[in-house]
Parts: C-alpha cells; structure tokens; sequence
C-alpha cells in the first residue's frame, strides 16, 4: 500500500510524530504504517530549543531509522533549514534518496532528486500557472 493509498483508506489516517529511534520502532511495533517526524520532538530529546535549524542533523538521522524499520515517513523539516531553494532541494532530496534506497527502490532516487531541481528553478508565474493547472484538473475530477 503506498502512502498515498493511506489518505483513502476506509479509516482516517493517524500519523504519529517520533521524536527519537526508540518512539520510531514503539509506533511501527504498534502497527502504524506510517510515521512522521517532529522538530520540536527532536530538539527536545536533545536538549535544544525549536529554533534554528537545530534538529537539521537529527532529523536527516531520524528519517534513515524510521525508513528502515519498513514504515512510510514523513519528515517535519521546519522551513527547509535554508532560504536557498538549492540547497533546501538538495537536502529534500537526501531524505528521499534515504527513504527511497531502503524501500528497495534506488532507480527512482535520481528521478526525485532531478524532479526537485526542476521544481526550484520554476519562476513564481511558473509555479502559480501549474498550481492553477492543478487545482483546475481537481475541481474537474481529473486528479493524479
């Protein structure tokens, strides 16, 4: 089931935030098909404050635990911890790249990451006219 399939199920999907490894498996172990990181949750297992950037590290080793313990993830990663679309593509990128690979599926790791650079280098017109594109096609039914 991917995680997509997830949203559509007969029940609401219900994403718990792991804040550390040990949270990671207890959710998985529970039987949670999917589990989401937390950046206040990461910071305050380490003693930081929510601010700056300071779960970056953590959050990018947190998504390589959860990966491999065959559950879907979803990554809190605050404002991209960069004002660079590069660089915030790029670190989108490693995480997809991570979960991908222990997913079993290395051969759409550099379409993510190819797709990501593309999706930077839209100018503003670009991306309003696709949002608009989108949003059309689901107000008409044709969503994919």
């Amino acid at each position: 089931m991917t995680f997509r399939d997830l949203h559509y199920g007969d029940q609401p999907l219900l994403l718990p935030n792991a804040w550390d490894a040990g949270s990671a498996l207890a959710f998985a172990a529970a039987g949670f098909p999917a589990v989401g990181t937390t950046s206040f949750g990461v910071n305050a297992s380490a003693g930081r404050p929510d601010a700056g950037s300071a779960s970056r590290d953590a959050t990018a080793a947190l998504v390589r635990r959860i990966a491999a313990l065959g559950v879907h993830v979803t990554a809190d990663i605050e404002d991209g911890y960069s004002d660079d679309p590069a660089e915030v593509a790029a670190f989108v990128a490693g995480l997809a790249a991570d979960i991908l690979e222990d997913e079993g599926q290395r051969d759409r790791i550099e379409h993510t990451a190819e797709l990501l650079l593309k999706l930077t280098s839209l100018s503003d017109k670009e991306v309003d006219d696709l949002l608009a594109e989108k949003i059309g096609s689901i107000e008409e039914g044709n969503a994919q």
